[in-house]
């Protein structure tokens, strides 16, 4: 073979994983068996590089930058063993799924990756793990009613530059029980032992981990008080708009909290207005839920507080405000 240079992701990923491991020269160092131990942590980053550089060059580059195809092997391996020990089974769904109508121009602001087959059908990769096991159980009947199932798989998002899709790895592990005599609060709850053990499997030591929990029946329940059609797209991009604008970037959080930034506030209010303005123009979004959302989100949920409490607080003050809307436009009728 022809010597070449490396690639430009290959370097990027070198040069990422010399950044993560410069500290272990001061910790060898330091330790008793210092002697024998110099040089051996240049040698052990110059191996972790060239091995990040090799993964990069043959798999393309991912969100993480410079990662080490032996760790990613032994997380998957732990992840198994726990998903494993619940009772889980691994299940991979079709790849592809079809777009819907309603996703016509939403997958393009949202960056879902489209393909076209030979009979000129438009074909989604997954965005994530959830969508097409969900259309799968929804198409499985009775058949896939009771299981516990996990997959670690990939996803794909466009690229900035195009060509070739952004690839990220992703697990996932479901709980489907479909009996009205068991209550779900103990699936919920295996759900969340599940996670507690997979974040203590990556460690927690000088690591800050953020959990996002979601709740369909609360976003609904949200989307009708402010009287948002009971449409599919619609919803569907309303329900895009809350799980953009109201949890903050993990960038802007800190061990202390989230860093009180006013001028980031004014651009995400400056976003919610252009995210209504689409939906109203693009997706059936009538003008006045369009004013509710942005009195609920603006009323303390932009975003939300990271505090479970002053999360539940925020959304109190939020619908207090949309019912004193309602008392007035009554008055107002009067």
């Amino acid at each position: 073979f022809r010597k070449v240079t490396m690639s430009v992701q290959a370097l990027i990923a070198a040069t990422s994983s010399l950044t993560r491991v410069k500290e272990v020269g001061k910790a060898a160092l330091a330790g008793k068996d210092r002697e024998m131990l110099r040089g051996g942590h240049e040698r052990a980053a110059a191996a972790f590089a060239m091995m990040a550089a090799t993964s990069a060059a043959v798999t393309g580059a991912d969100e993480v930058q410079g990662s080490d195809p032996h760790v990613t092997d032994v997380v998957c391996h732990k992840l198994t063993e726990i998903f494993q020990s619940h009772g889980a089974v691994r299940l991979s769904c079709p790849l592809l799924r079809p777009r819907d109508k309603h996703q016509k121009e939403s997958s393009q602001s949202e960056g879902r990756v489209e393909l076209m087959s030979d009979r000129g059908v438009v074909l989604l990769l997954p965005s994530d793990l959830t969508a097409n096991f969900a259309r799968t159980v929804g198409r499985g009947g009775t058949a896939a009613a009771y299981l516990k199932r996990y997959d670690i798989g990939r996803t794909y998002a466009k690229s900035i530059a195009g060509g070739h899709p952004r690839e990220n790895l992703e697990a996932s592990f479901d709980i489907v029980y479909e009996d009205y005599r068991v209550k779900t609060d103990l699936l919920e709850a295996e759900v969340v032992l599940t996670l507690c053990q997979a974040v203590k499997l990556l460690g927690t030591r000088d690591l800050a981990w953020f959990v996002q929990i979601t709740h369909t029946r609360l976003a609904d329940l949200l989307l009708d008080v402010c009287e948002v059609p009971q449409k599919e797209v619609p919803r569907n991009a309303c329900f895009h708009i809350l799980s953009t604008l109201s949890v903050y970037p993990i960038a802007q959080i800190t061990e202390e909290g989230p860093r009180r930034n006013d001028r980031k506030k004014k651009e995400m209010l400056s976003q919610l207005e252009a995210e209504l303005e689409v939906a109203i123009e693009k997706h059936e979004l009538t003008v006045t839920a369009a004013e509710r959302i942005k009195i609920l989100l603006s009323s303390g949920c932009l975003p939300f507080p990271l505090a479970f409490e002053q999360a539940l607080d925020a959304l109190q003050t939020a619908t207090g405000r949309l019912r004193l809307v309602d008392l007035e436009r009554k008055l107002d009728s009067k």
